[in-house]
């Protein structure tokens, strides 16, 4: 290895030289630079997932609380109790004609 180097002209070591030790800091740079951005993604990848994770939760909530209104506002229309007795009336009568009662 050292007789190769001994006849290489001084132009050729000097490049070799110069491109090693420019293209060390670069790929440090390099590695640095991936490293940074890959944990940058990571936690905005975290961020937005937190962020829909948490939408979902109040579209949910504010979906059961719709049902719920809606529950209690049929349970207190007139109509609705009405309907409800006629049918089990109804359900009743059937089922004492066709002998199941």
């Amino acid at each position: 290895m050292v007789g190769m180097l001994k006849n290489l002209s001084l132009k050729v070591k000097l490049i070799t030289l110069f491109l090693i030790v420019g293209l060390i800091p670069l790929l440090v740079g390099v590695v640095i630079s991936y490293k940074s951005a890959s944990t940058a993604l990571e936690h905005e990848t975290m961020n937005q997932l937190i962020s829909v994770r948490e939408l979902k939760k109040t579209r949910i909530e504010e979906y059961f609380k719709t049902i719920e209104h809606q529950a209690l506002s049929f349970s207190e229309n007139l109509m609705v109790m009405d309907a409800h007795i006629q049918g089990r009336s109804a359900t009743e009568a059937e089922a004492t004609s066709s002998g199941v009662l």
